[in-house]
C-alpha cells in the first residue's frame, strides 16, 4: 500500500476471495471460449454513443443494458444522479446540458452517451454609436458562437446585406472593415452568423446593433438604434425628403448631444471614484494601475459586453431572497446569469507569451493562458531568454490591487519557476485547492519537500520542510525558502546590499473540493473556514496570496470571489458577485469555470450571512454569546432559531436512494433515520448478493479527520454480522454505546457483544470479551477480534458503554460526557502508538438506538473538545449543520443542542479542566 499512489483512501476487495488461493481453470469447449471472449469484450468501456439534439427540444436516451426498470441508474454530466429507469427523458433542454451521460445496471455494467446540444448561431454586437469622418477606417466586431460552429456570417446595413468581401472571421469574432468611410456606410449595422443544425438550415440569431454616424453626411444625426434591426431583403431606406432646415436642426442637435456626452465623461473622470457605485469606477477608472508587463504601465483593458448584464450591488439583507430566486426552476436563473458571463470579454486582449513555442510546455492546459497585460513576470535567468514566463496572473480583490496570484498547479518542469515566483513576489501564503491525483489523473506535481526528504533544491532556491498539521478538511505545511548561493541576485537586498534572510512560507492545502465541481450541499462551512484562516495568515507587507488548483481558474476563482465578497460585505453591507467576477475575468480567463462553482459561491456567502458573519466563537466570549442566544427575538430565542434552521435541513431525495432500496429497507431500524448516500459507509460487496454493501452508518467529520466518527444505529439481529464487518473493514478500535442502562434492561435490544471471557462468531470474524470494568458512568469492555480467514491477524478493540443518557433527556452533567471523550482519546492515542508502520486507524464508532440525537450530540461535543484544545474557539452551529447534511436529523432535539452549549460553557468556566474518574 505504501508504494502505491491512489486517488481514494479506501481500496475495496471482494470478501470470500483470498489473494493466496490459486486460480483453477476449467477446460472449456469452443462455444464456451467464444462466450467468455464475448463477455470480456462486452465488459470493456466502449466509446460513448454520439448523439445530437437541438436546444429547447427533448432529450431522450434509451439504455441498452439489461436489468429491471428500477435497477438502471442514470448519471449526468457532472456525475450527479438523475433518475432510475430504462429511458431518460428531459424536455426543453439547454446548451449547457452537453456532456457525457451514463446508465448503469445492478451488475455495474455501464453505457455512455456523448450528448451534444446544438443551438443556432448567435451574433452579439455591442449596442453603441460610432462617429467617423470621411476616409477614416471603419472596424466593427461581432462575437459569434454556435454548435455546430458558425459556417457563414452575413453583415447588414440598414436591413440590406452588404459586401461580404469586407468581413472576415478570427476565432469567435467576425470583423467588418472598410478602409475609407463614405456616406454610403452611414446607418445601422448588424451581424447575422449562420450554422446548420438538425432540421434547420441557415439557423441564426442576432443581438444588438451598432450605429455609424459619418460626419457631414445628410441625416447623420437622425439615424438611431430605434430603427428596426431585423434582417430583410428590401432595399435601402429612401433618401431623406425633409426640408433643409430640419436637417440643419438635426445636425445641431447631434453636435449638442455629443458635447453633453463628452462633458459628462470628463466630469466622471475628474470625480473618479466619487460616483455612487465605487466598484464600477474602479473598473473603468482604476486608481491603481496593474503591475507593468513592460517598463511602461499599460492601461487596464476596457470591458465589452458587461454593461448589458451589469447587476450592481445587492444589500446583505436582500441577498437571501436574491439567491432563492436564482435557485428557482432547477437553478435556471443561475444558468442564465452564468451564461451571460461568457459574453463578457476584454478588448484587445492578448496572450502572446503563452502561445510562444518555447513556453507552451509550461502550460498545463492549452486553453488556459496567461493574459499578457496582467501576467506575472519572473526575472531572467542566465542563458534562458524565456525564463521570465510562468502561467500565472495578478488578480485584484475588493479595494486591493494585485491581492492574489492565480496560477496553475506546478508541473515537473515548472516547479523551479513556481518557487522563483514565491521568492520574487514575497509570497508568504500559498493556497492549494487540488489533490495531486484526482480520479486517476495527475492534477498537480508535488512541488514541496516531504517530511522524509526534509529539503529540496529548486533552481536558485532551497526549500526546507519545517512542520505540518492535518485538519479535517485541509493541511497546513510550513517551509523555509532561501537562496542556495550567496553570489546570486536572490541573496542580497539591492537597497542595502545586506544578506537576505530566509522567508517562511505557509501552504494551506484544501483537500475537500472535487475537480470540475463544488463541495456537497452543507459543506459551505469547511470552505469558508479554510478561506478565513488561509487569508488571515498573510501578514502586512507580504506579497500576493498565491492561489492554485489544477488549471488555476475554477476552484481558484471561487476562492478569490468568496474572500473578496466577504471583505466587501463586512465593509459596505452589500454583495456584488456578478460584476466583480466579470471584472477579474479580465485579468485571468475562465475564473470560476463551472456553473456549479458559481452557485456554490452564492450559497457559501449566503451561509456566512445567515451565520451572523462569524464562523466560530472564541471561548472567552461563549458565555455572553449563549446568554444573547437565549434572549427572545420576536417570538423565539436565538437558540430556537438556530435549531429551527438545523431542523429544516432537507437532504435531497436522490441522496437517500440506497437506504430506500427494497433490499435494504429491512436493515433500517426506522426509515426516518437513514444515511445520506454521499456520506454513508460502504461495505465491501459480496458476490451475487444485492445490497451487501449497505449498512445504516454514516461518516461524520471531526476536527482532525474528515472521517473521524461513524454514526450508526444499534445493530439489528440480522445486521450484527454487518456491524462487525464494518468494524474490521474500517479498522475501528473504539466503540461508543450511548444507550442507557435502563433501556438495556428492558430487553428490547439484543446483545451484540459476546459474554465475558467467551468468544462469539460473527460471519467471518470471531470476537472475544477479555475483560470488563466500571469507571463511574462508563463500562469498559476489552475485546479481541480475529479474522477466521487469517487467524494470525487480530485487533484489540475497546467498548465504551455510557450508562446514564436517557432517550428523552440529557445526562445529569455534561462533564461526564467530556470524561468519556477523554477516555476515548486516551485509548485512541495508545492504539496509534502501537500501530504497525503505515497502518491507518479508523473512525470511532458511535451509536445509540437510531444513530441520531444522542449520537450527534456526542460527536459534536467530541469535535468541539478538540477545537477548544487547538484553536480556543467553538463552531457549534456550523458543525451541527454539517452533521445534519451528512446524516439527516443527526442533531435532532432542541434540548440536546442546548445541552451541547451548556456543557462547553461549564467546561470553559472550569478553565478547560476535568476531574477524571
Amino acid at each position: 500500500m505504501s508504494g502505491l499512489v491512489v486517488a481514494s483512501t479506501r481500496v475495496k476487495r471482494l470478501d470470500g476471495f483470498s489473494a493466496k488461493q490459486p486460480v483453477k481453470f476449467i477446460p472449456v469447449n469452443l462455444v464456451n471460449l467464444f462466450m467468455l471472449l464475448w463477455l470480456f469484450v462486452g465488459s470493456l468501456n466502449a466509446d460513448p454513443e454520439d448523439l445530437k439534439f437541438n436546444e429547447f427540444g427533448n432529450l431522450s436516451l434509451s439504455c441498452p443494458l439489461n436489468g429491471l426498470n428500477t435497477s438502471i441508474n442514470w448519471t449526468g454530466t457532472h456525475g450527479q444522479h438523475l433518475q432510475t429507469g430504462q429511458v431518460y427523458l428531459k424536455t426543453n433542454i439547454t446548451r449547457n446540458m452537453s456532456g457525457i451521460y451514463k446508465c448503469q445496471n445492478s451488475s455495474l455494467s455501464e453505457h455512455s452517451f456523448k450528448v451534444t446540444v446544438q443551438y443556432c448561431a448567435e451574433g452579439n454586437i455591442p449596442d453603441r454609436t460610432m462617429n467617423f469622418s470621411y476616409f477614416e477606417m471603419i472596424n466593427i466586431s461581432c462575437n459569434i458562437n454556435g454548435v455546430p460552429p458558425v459556417s457563414e456570417v452575413a453583415w447588414f446595413l440598414n436591413g440590406t446585406r452588404i459586401d461580404g468581401n469586407s468581413s472576415y472571421i478570427t476565432g469567435d469574432i467576425s470583423r467588418l472593415r472598410y478602409k475609407n468611410t463614405s456616406c454610403g456606410l452611414h446607418g445601422i449595422f448588424i451581424c447575422s452568423p449562420k450554422n446548420n443544425i438538425m432540421g434547420r438550415n441557415n439557423c441564426t440569431n442576432q443581438n444588438g446593433s451598432t450605429v455609424v454616424h459619418v460626419k457631414g453626411c445628410p441625416g447623420s444625426s437622425t439615424v438611431s438604434a430605434s430603427v428596426s434591426t431585423s434582417v430583410s431583403t428590401g432595399g435601402t431606406p429612401s433618401d431623406s425628403k425633409f426640408p433643409g432646415i430640419v436637417i440643419a436642426l438635426g445636425v445641431v442637435l447631434g453636435v449638442f448631444l455629443v458635447a453633453v456626452a463628452i462633458g459628462a465623461f470628463l466630469f466622471l473622470r475628474q470625480r473618479r471614484c466619487h460616483c455612487c457605485c465605487t466598484i464600477y469606477c474602479h473598473v473603468f477608472f482604476p486608481s491603481e494601475p496593474i503591475p507593468p508587463d513592460t517598463p511602461t504601465k499599460p492601461r487596464r483593458p476596457s470591458l465589452i459586453g458587461i454593461s448589458k448584464y451589469k447587476h450592481g450591488p445587492i444589500l446583505v439583507e436582500n441577498f437571501a431572497a436574491h439567491v432563492k430566486l436564482l435557485h428557482t426552476d432547477g437553478d435556471y436563473r443561475f444558468n442564465q446569469e452564468f451564461e451571460s458571463l461568457q459574453s463578457v470579454h476584454v478588448k484587445s486582449k492578448s496572450w502572446i507569451h503563452s502561445e510562444k513555442p518555447e513556453n507552451q510546455s509550461k502550460n498545463r492546459y492549452n486553453n488556459i493562458v496567461a493574459y499578457d497585460h496582467s501576467r506575472v513576470i519572473l526575472s531572467l535567468t542566465e542563458n534562458e531568454p524565456d525564463s521570465h514566463y510562468i502561467n500565472g496572473n495578478y488578480v485584484d480583490s475588493f479595494k486591493k490591487v494585485n491581492a492574489y496570484i492565480a496560477t496553475q498547479g506546478p508541473m515537473a518542469n515548472t516547479i523551479n519557476d513556481f518557487w522563483r515566483m514565491v521568492w520574487e513576489q514575497n509570497c508568504t501564503v500559498v493556497v492549494m485547492i487540488t489533490n495531486i491525483i484526482e480520479k486517476g489523473r495527475h492534477k498537480c506535481a508535488m512541488y514541496w519537500p516531504s517530511k522524509q526528504a526534509k529539503s529540496e533544491v529548486h533552481g536558485p532556491l532551497r526549500v526546507t520542510y519545517l512542520d505540518e498539521e492535518a485538519f479535517a478538511h485541509y493541511t497546513l505545511r510550513r517551509f523555509e525558502v532561501k537562496p542556495v548561493e550567496h553570489s546570486t541576485h536572490y541573496s542580497q537586498d539591492a537597497s542595502t546590499e545586506e544578506e537576505v534572510k530566509p522567508m517562511i512560507v505557509c501552504q494551506y492545502h484544501f483537500t475537500g473540493w472535487p475537480d470540475h465541481g463544488a463541495p456537497d450541499p452543507g459543506c459551505e462551512y469547511p470552505a469558508l473556514d479554510f478561506i478565513s484562516k488561509s487569508s488571515a495568515a498573510s501578514q502586512d507587507g507580504a506579497g500576493p496570496i498565491i492561489v492554485h488548483c489544477s488549471a488555476g481558474v475554477g476552484r481558484s476563482g471561487a476562492y478569490i470571489v468568496i474572500h473578496s465578497m466577504v471583505k466587501r460585505m463586512l465593509e459596505t453591507g452589500d454583495v456584488n458577485i456578478f460584476d466583480f467576477l466579470a471584472q477579474i475575468r479580465q485579468q485571468r480567463n475562465h475564473l470560476v469555470q463551472e456553473e456549479c462553482q458559481y452557485i456554490f459561491v452564492h450559497d457559501a456567502l449566503l451561509h456566512f450571512i445567515e451565520s451572523g458573519f462569524q464562523l466560530s466563537i472564541h471561548i472567552d466570549n461563549l458565555r455572553d454569546c449563549v446568554q444573547k442566544l437565549r434572549k427572545n427575538c420576536s417570538s423565539a430565542s436565538g437558540l430556537e432559531l438556530e435549531f429551527e434552521s438545523l431542523n429544516g435541513i432537507q437532504v435531497r431525495h436522490y441522496n437517500l436512494k440506497q437506504a430506500r432500496r427494497g433490499c435494504n429497507l429491512a436493515k433500517n431500524r426506522s426509515v426516518d433515520y437513514i444515511p445520506a448516500d454521499s456520506s454513508r459507509v460502504e461495505l465491501y460487496p459480496r458476490p451475487r448478493e444485492e445490497g451487501s454493501d449497505y449498512i445504516n452508518a454514516t461518516y461524520l467529520a471531526g476536527f482532525w479527520k474528515t472521517e473521524a466518527y461513524i454514526a450508526t444505529q444499534y445493530p439489528l439481529e440480522e445486521t450484527t454480522d454487518d456491524f462487525w464487518r464494518m468494524v474490521w473493514q474500517e479498522n475501528s478500535r473504539s466503540l461508543v454505546m450511548l444507550l442507557s442502562k435502563a433501556e438495556m434492561e428492558e430487553g428490547y435490544y439484543h446483545r451484540y457483544l459476546p459474554p465475558l471471557h467467551e468468544t462469539t462468531r460473527f460471519g467471518d470474524y470471531e470476537v472475544t470479551a477479555d475483560s470488563e470494568a466500571t469507571r463511574g458512568d462508563i463500562v469498559l469492555t476489552e475485546l479481541r477480534m480475529v479474522s477466521i480467514k487469517d487467524p494470525s491477524e487480530y485487533r484489540n478493540i475497546r467498548h465504551f458503554h455510557f450508562l446514564h443518557w436517557p432517550e428523552d433527556g440529557n445526562p445529569w452533567s455534561g462533564q461526564t460526557i467530556l470524561q468519556l471523550i477523554c477516555k476515548v482519546d486516551s485509548w485512541e492515542k495508545e492504539v496509534r502508538l502501537n500501530a504497525k508502520p503505515f497502518e491507518v486507524i479508523g473512525p470511532v464508532v458511535v451509536h445509540c438506538n437510531y444513530g441520531v440525537g444522542r449520537t450527534g450530540a456526542y460527536c459534536l461535543l467530541h469535535t468541539m473538545y478538540h477545537q477548544i484544545e487547538r484553536d480556543k474557539s467553538v463552531s457549534i452551529y456550523q458543525i451541527a449543520r454539517l452533521y445534519n447534511h451528512q446524516r439527516p436529523r443527526c442533531v435532532s432535539t432542541l434540548g440536546q443542542y442546548e445541552f451541547c452549549y451548556d456543557t462547553l460553557v461549564e467546561y470553559i468556566e472550569a478553565d478547560c479542566s476535568l476531574h477524571l474518574v
